[in-house]
């Protein structure tokens, strides 16, 4: 009819249109889910790297802390339960798990000093004293470790009982009674050196305790006493190695430096910086052990999708197969004061 207009179907969307526009609206919503995918994972990734970071610094630095108050010097054996004998605030245990191409992690041993358990010699003590006559011992328990030092020499020694009372020279002094008399082989320890109680600390790796953690522990009283539960320091730390640096070990020079290349066995002044080393025992009469250099390896808890290189090279031990693990090294050198010990 003249004057009608036909709307037919204006305004609307075809069938074929609507499908495309779903289409379309679940391709982005398929891309945006798959970047907040990729964006929560690198997100976790980057959680795990940061968290791995600082479980390694708290490590260096706890093991730093601990290094800082141990006597100094380092030997290669420990000394049997409750015997008086000669020991070095610092031992290395290189490769402890016997593996036999090194690739092993190490275990830090060390003699703390409590300097607010000190006692002081009223008489000299020398090859075959027992009881030690000090001041006080009132603050010493049964089973206590203590060390004889004069600062320049010390010895580790185990009470059997409480300390008893006794008199000397009309005074009330304390006796210090030990599983056997001081060692004839060691030096004499003259009136005014002290006795100090110590406490013993071993750090190590343990791959046990958690099935699939690795963990950095911490055992009170090893190596002589090992019936205490290790402690973690901290998570997922993967490997402990340790340089020991002698200065003048192949000069018989002592300049106060310590030299280095690391390309061969025995090529330099590092002890445990290339496979195959050991520790010289006795040292050259000259050679004086001066630092120790800590490096703590620690991975992510979880693997990523990438594969990487794999746990680090790191001073005598070889690096590991490609995983998918992100890795972080610290290292750190600590110097020691020279302190004999035989």
């Amino acid at each position: 009819m003249p004057g009608q207009t036909r709307s037919g179907a204006t305004g609307g969307f075809t069938l074929v249109e609507l499908l495309i526009a779903l289409g379309l609206t679940g391709l982005v919503a398929v891309a945006l889910l798959a970047a907040a995918r990729v964006q929560t994972t690198l997100q976790r990734q980057e959680q795990q790297a940061q968290q791995t970071q600082d479980n390694v610094r708290s490590s260096v630095e706890e093991l730093v802390h601990s290094l800082h108050q141990a006597m100094s010097g380092v030997a290669a054996n420990a000394v049997p339960p409750g015997t008086p004998a000669t020991i070095s605030g610092v031992t290395v245990l290189n490769n402890v798990l016997g593996a036999a191409n090194g690739d092993s992690p190490d275990t830090l041993q060390l003699v703390l000093n409590d300097d607010s358990v000190v006692a002081a010699l009223l008489q000299d003590a020398g090859p075959g004293t027992q009881p030690i006559v000090v001041n006080t011992g009132s603050a010493f328990r049964s089973n206590d470790f203590f060390t004889l030092t004069d600062f320049n020499k010390a010895i580790l020694c185990r009470l059997t009982v409480d300390p008893q009372a006794g008199t000397a020279n009309g005074l009330d002094v304390g006796q210090l009674w030990m599983s056997g008399p001081l060692p004839v082989s060691k030096l004499t320890f003259l009136r005014g050196s002290l006795a100090v109680r110590a406490r013993l600390l071993a750090y190590q790796i343990n791959t046990t305790l958690f099935s699939g953690t690795p963990l950095l522990t911490l055992q009170d009283g090893a190596p002589l006493d090992t019936t205490k539960a290790e402690e973690i320091v901290a998570e997922n730390i993967e490997d402990l190695q340790i340089a020991v640096g002698v200065d003048g070990l192949h000069t018989s020079i002592l300049d106060g430096t310590i030299q280095e290349v690391g390309a061969a066995v025995d090529d330099d002044e590092w002890v445990y910086n290339y496979p195959g080393e050991t520790m010289p025992d006795p040292l050259p009469p000259v050679a004086r052990i001066s630092a120790v250099r800590i490096s703590v390896v620690g991975r992510t808890t979880q693997a990523g999708e990438l594969l990487g290189p794999g746990r680090p090279a790191v001073e005598d031990r070889p690096a590991g197969p490609p995983d998918h693990y992100r890795w972080r090294v610290l290292t750190v050198r600590v110097s020691l004061r020279p302190l004999a010990t035989n």
